[in-house]
């Protein structure tokens, strides 16, 4: 696994590394190559490293499954799109932005949030994939995007489990998103 996130890595030269265990922006590292160090920024901290080997012999814990992907330049700015789906239908979306420009949007480490359109891309994206949850008896996802570096919204992953955001997304519209996922339990 390591071997194939040093190659990974060393052809892209900035990353972002999430463990199998992250939440909340915790567990997420970028990870750029500049001319001589690999830095490391956390919600934690920065740290520094002199290859890519030894970041990740620190930061991979053995076998336990990790996402190395590309880090994408323009996520600061643009911030993180949160689109919350039950049972193959949109409740509606909004956009986290980190504090102070942080690569990390979400709202437990700082981030605001606003409310923003479901682009008819991204229902695409939904109705293609929500299928393949729905076979496995998960039915409630919060589907992230953030800006690609060609300037359009790309899929970043797909949370199943305990999804924040439907009293945000209540807020944010007025619409009673906790009635819809109620009504959708009972």
């Amino acid at each position: 696994m390591i071997s194939e996130a040093v190659d990974f890595s060393s052809q892209i030269g900035a990353v972002v590394l999430k463990t199998n265990t992250s939440y909340g922006g915790r567990g997420v590292y970028r990870l750029l190559k500049d001319e001589d160090r690999i830095s490391c920024s956390s919600l934690d901290a920065d740290k520094y490293y002199s290859s890519w080997e030894e970041v990740f012999n620190v930061l991979i814990d053995g076998d336990e499954p990790v996402q190395v992907m590309e880090y994408l330049k323009d996520a600061p700015l643009y911030g993180d799109k949160r689109v919350l789906v039950v049972s193959g239908t949109v409740l509606g979306g909004y956009v986290r932005r980190g504090r102070d420009g942080s690569w990390i949007h979400n709202i437990s480490a700082g981030g605001q949030a606003e409310f923003c359109e479901v682009s008819e891309q991204e229902i695409q994206i939904i109705e293609k994939t929500f299928p393949q949850y729905a076979e496995y008896g998960m039915n409630t996802l919060g589907y992230d995007f953030l800006m690609g570096n060609d300037g359009n919204w790309v899929l970043s992953e797909i949370n199943a489990g305990n999804i924040g955001g439907y009293g945000r997304l209540e807020e944010l519209t007025g619409k009673h998103i906790y009635k819809s996922l109620l009504e959708w339990l009972y």
